[in-house]
Parts: C-alpha cells; sequence; structure tokens
C-alpha cells in the first residue's frame, strides 16, 4: 500500500513537472514572439520615419524653388541677367553652413563640399548684346550629426535658407540610431548628449551668369 502510495506521488509530480514545464515554455516563447514583433515595430517605425522625412525635405525644396524657379526662367527667356551675377558664393556659404556646428554645439563639425557637375547635356554659353550668358551646375554634399530630429530640422532649414535661388535636394539619407554603436560609446562625453541622427543631403544648383 505504502509503494503505491509512493508510485502515485511520483507519478503525480512527474506530471505536474511536465505540465508546469510545458506553461513555462509557452509563456517563454510568447514572451519572445512579442520581443521580436515589438523590435520589428520599431524598427518599421523608424525606417518609415526616416523615409517621412527623406521625402517632405525633397517637397519642401520643391514647394520653396517655385516661385524662384519661374522668376530665373523668366530671366533667362528675357535674356535680362545684370552683369557678373553669381548665385554661389564659396567664401561665405561654407563658412556660414560650417557655422551651424558651434551655434547648435555639435559634437561632430559639418562636413560640406562644393564640386561643379558637367552633364551630358549642359547647356552652351549663350551671346547676347556683348554678353556671356553660362549655365553653371554645381553639387553641394553636407554630411552633419544631430542628438535629434528637431535639431536635425533646424540645421536643415538654416542651411537651405542660405542656398542660391532654384537649389534642389536630389538626396537626403537620414539615419535615426536608437541604440548606442561603439562609435557612439567611444564619443560619449559628459559635456554633450550622443548624437543618434546622421544625416547626408546632396544639393544641386543650377547658377545663370554673365560676364
Amino acid at each position: 500500500m505504502f509503494q503505491k502510495y509512493i508510485v502515485y506521488l511520483k507519478n503525480l509530480i512527474f506530471f505536474q513537472f511536465i505540465i508546469y514545464f510545458f506553461f513555462i515554455s509557452l509563456t517563454v516563447w510568447v514572451i519572445k514572439s512579442l520581443q521580436q514583433e515589438y523590435a520589428q515595430s520599431i524598427l518599421d517605425k523608424q525606417l518609415a520615419q526616416e523615409s517621412l522625412t527623406e521625402e517632405v525635405l525633397k517637397l519642401y525644396s520643391v514647394q520653396n524653388s517655385k516661385e524662384e524657379i519661374l522668376e530665373s526662367y523668366k530671366k533667362y527667356v528675357d535674356l535680362s541677367l545684370p552683369n557678373k551675377v553669381t548665385c554661389l558664393n564659396y567664401q561665405e556659404l561654407i563658412p556660414k553652413i560650417k557655422g551651424l556646428s558651434n551655434k547648435y554645439n555639435l559634437l561632430e563639425p559639418i562636413d560640406i563640399s562644393i564640386n561643379s557637375v558637367f552633364f551630358k547635356n549642359n547647356i552652351p554659353a549663350i551671346e547676347n548684346e556683348n554678353k556671356n550668358i553660362r549655365v553653371n551646375n554645381y553639387s553641394i554634399n553636407i554630411k552633419y550629426a544631430a542628438v535629434d530630429f528637431i535639431t536635425f530640422l533646424k540645421i536643415f532649414h538654416e542651411i537651405y535658407s542660405y542656398m542660391p535661388p532654384n537649389t534642389l535636394i536630389s538626396f537626403v539619407r537620414v539615419r535615426n540610431e536608437e541604440v548606442l554603436t561603439p562609435k557612439n560609446i567611444y564619443k560619449l562625453s559628459v559635456a554633450h548628449p550622443p548624437n543618434l541622427i546622421y544625416a547626408k543631403l546632396i544639393l544641386y544648383i543650377r547658377e545663370l551668369s554673365s560676364t
């Protein structure tokens, strides 16, 4: 009788262990699945936010350039450009943009480069009333990092305000690093929060100039 009772207890404990193990395994599996879904939703939200930001910035450049493009086109058609028209001033533009690094207390200085661009369909120089009118194309490449999206947008707005008329945004890449990487950890400082928003801009300028 006692042995049967012992066997009964062993079987009961064994089945209880199986049941508890099953429920614990199921709970762990559900938690891991929820964690994966949550991580994926965070990633999807981040990608959607970055994509939306890029499209909004491109649309911003088009909307703000509409009137300026029409005015420049009218001048181009009428050939009424004044002498020595200069839209792009390297000596003023580059220091202004780089100065935003100090204004917004950026951890890293803004990187900017301006290059002449030669397209296959470049418009040749046009002579009119002893004036030589040319169309120059420039590519402006800018890289900078900010602590959040608000600071990123403020810097972008100021950068764009410094640009000459008809500036169009050709490429925008915004990367949001919500997790500290070894590179970010290496740059951590008690005097400055870490950069989480990394941006790269490519702007194209078509300049009408007469000499």
